[in-house]
């Protein structure tokens, strides 16, 4: 099962990246999260997660962080997903599961 990344941009439409299941496992399987991370709120993905303003600048810190430790093929999908984030029309995030 992915995870569906849609993405709220200012005068655009959203725009959905899933994440794959090895790519979720290579990013989750081998940290510790720290429990007031937003990636430790990902993680369990239940249930849909909305992410707004400050938190949306700390999930695209954490997953520059988890990139670096990335193979370099889930690197390069995953800095899509960055890529897009680093944009300052993106309003609003929200991550469930596929």
């Amino acid at each position: 099962m992915g995870l569906d990344f849609l993405i709220f941009r200012e005068g655009k439409r959203r725009e959905v990246f899933e994440l794959a299941e090895d790519l979720q496992k290579a990013i989750f399987g081998s940290i510790e999260l720290a429990t007031d991370s937003v990636l430790a709120k990902v993680r369990d993905y239940k249930s849909t997660v909305s992410l707004t303003g400050s938190q949306v600048t700390a999930l695209l810190r954490e997953l520059k962080d988890q990139a670096m430790g990335l193979a370099p093929a889930f690197r390069s999908t995953l800095q899509q997903v960055i890529s897009v984030l680093e944009d300052d029309a993106v309003y609003k995030v929200q991550i469930a599961g596929a």
